[in-house]
């Protein structure tokens, strides 16, 4: 007979492997970015300082002073490193930046992973490896370099350190400091800084010049921050309270839409897909019912129910939270079958574990997939197969592989650079010329694509492969009709 522990290791083993190479086939393939903020107010926000951009090119929130500058701050350093090595490719230089971020991700799960792994059963803890990393959107969501992703693992560390239940000043400095950097990100996370403090208070019972410690280490990273911004904006700003005071008191935030209160309730139940969205759901309630002490409720709380009360509301913003999503389903089954005893059978419960890996494996196919609507892996295309060291002359109605629309700074002049001439069509006019010609359309302009077929240009390309944008009509990932079409004409 084998021995049980040598075919557990082994299988850990086979389970890391599979880890990894999800991670890397996800980060290979989702060049882009998922949200116009993503890049334009991070790589972009970067070319201020790295020399390809001004302020003229740069969105709205630049003259607002909004932003934080801390994430612009690493990817310049980033692009300006790979140019130091004769590394000048966009496309290429976007995937260290994926990469860096997958790094950091794998190091804050499993980080988080062994702080917690007391609380996990020991014939559940494969299981928890396995979904700590490879629940269908968290590889997608991991690898992003962007605010909500980047806010999110430093949150993550930084829980997973207080769960250590160290002591030490430079315990408690460190998890200050990692907790003024997730609020450096994204400013939104002030709201799990503020539960997270109340628990050490009121649940943990800290003494409070530890206390001290922690919000001294946060102090320090704002105070570093602050002067980063001075930097980068050339003006003293307090640029937390610009954000607060624009999107908030001015109520700018609420132009871009408003959704009811109930918008992440279902968003929870759809985004996932039905099945593992229900079951999210339903986990988070049996842990506040259960665990009503649980750090990570107190973390989430406060992060929720302002969000419910704030007008302006997307998907991304729970992309912060969605690493503890993990622990909170291992939980909520431990909790299910310790109340219900025998309830519900061995077979019942292997069938409805089997349909929830088998839906998560379909879910993770989406690796495959670009980011967003595939824009800029369409660029891409175009520069590896058509780019010879003159401008490719490239036509859009405005969203295309190198603009969001035609609002200040929607133009990506990173990618741009000396390889594209970007052309808006105007109304319906196409102007066809001598030259070879590259036009891309969304596929929900069915009347244009006809009229670029009878002029004879031929569909090249498709930003988003069709086994995915099959898959999509289950999953509902994205809108296809954004989905863009590269036509081609061959000049005389």
């Amino acid at each position: 007979m084998k021995n049980p522990v040598i075919f557990h290791t082994r299988f850990r083993l086979v389970i890391l492997l599979v880890i990894a190479l999800i991670y890397i086939i996800a980060t290979v393939f989702s060049d882009g970015y998922h949200h116009f903020d993503e890049h334009y107010q991070i790589i972009e926000f970067a070319g201020l300082k790295a020399g390809w951009n001004d302020g003229s090119t740069l969105t709205w929130e630049y003259n607002a002073q909004i932003r934080p500058s801390l994430q612009p701050y690493i990817a310049l350093i980033i692009i300006k490193l790979c140019n130091f090595t004769g590394i000048h490719n966009p496309f290429f230089i976007a995937s260290v930046l994926r990469i860096l971020t997958g790094m950091l991700a794998v190091y804050a799960i499993s980080l988080f992973m062994r702080s917690f792994e007391t609380l996990i059963n020991k014939e559940n803890r494969i299981g928890f490896l396995f979904i700590s990393f490879c629940l269908w959107f968290l590889p997608i969501i991991n690898i992003r370099f962007s605010s909500e992703t980047w806010a999110g693992l430093f949150l993550l560390i930084s829980v997973a350190l207080i769960n250590l239940n160290k002591n030490g000043r430079l315990h408690y400095l460190t998890i200050g400091v990692l907790l003024g950097l997730s609020f450096e990100f994204r400013f939104q996370m002030a709201l799990c800084v503020v539960g997270i403090f109340f628990w050490l208070l009121l649940t943990r019972k800290i003494r409070l010049l530890d206390l001290f410690f922690i919000c001294f280490g946060f102090v320090i990273v704002v105070i570093i921050c602050t002067f980063l911004d001075y930097l980068y904006y050339e003006s003293f700003n307090i640029v937390p309270y610009n954000y607060f005071k624009v999107n908030l008191l001015d109520n700018v935030a609420s132009s871009y839409g408003v959704s009811p209160w109930y918008f992440y309730i279902i968003e929870i139940l759809n985004r996932p897909s039905f099945f593992i969205g229900c079951t999210i759901l339903v986990s988070f309630i049996l842990l506040i019912l259960f665990k009503p002490k649980s750090l990570i409720v107190w973390c989430i709380i406060p992060y929720i129910l302002a969000h419910i009360m704030i007008s302006h509301k997307e998907t991304r913003f729970l992309f912060p939270l969605i690493n503890f999503v993990p622990l909170m389903l291992i939980e909520a089954y431990q909790i299910l079958f310790q109340k219900a005893q025998t309830f519900p059978k061995k077979s019942v419960r292997a069938t409805l574990l089997f349909i929830f890996f088998l839906w998560n494996f379909a879910g993770l196919l989406f690796i495959f997939k670009p980011a967003g609507y595939g824009q800029v892996n369409l660029a891409a295309y175009l520069y590896k197969n058509y780019y010879n060291g003159k401008r490719l002359d490239l036509y859009t109605t405005g969203f295309g592989p190198i603009s969001f629309g035609t609002a200040k700074g929607g133009v990506s002049r990173f990618y741009m650079s000396e390889y594209f001439n970007n052309h808006v069509i105007e109304g319906s006019f196409i102007p066809y010329t001598s030259q070879k010609m590259f036009v891309a359309i969304p596929m929900y302009d069915s009347e244009r694509r006809g009229e670029l077929e009878r002029a004879g240009f031929v569909l090249k390309k498709s930003s988003i492969p069709a086994f995915l944008r099959k898959l999509n009509q289950v999953f509902h990932v994205y809108d296809d009709g954004y989905t863009l079409l590269l036509y081609v004409k061959e000049g005389k």
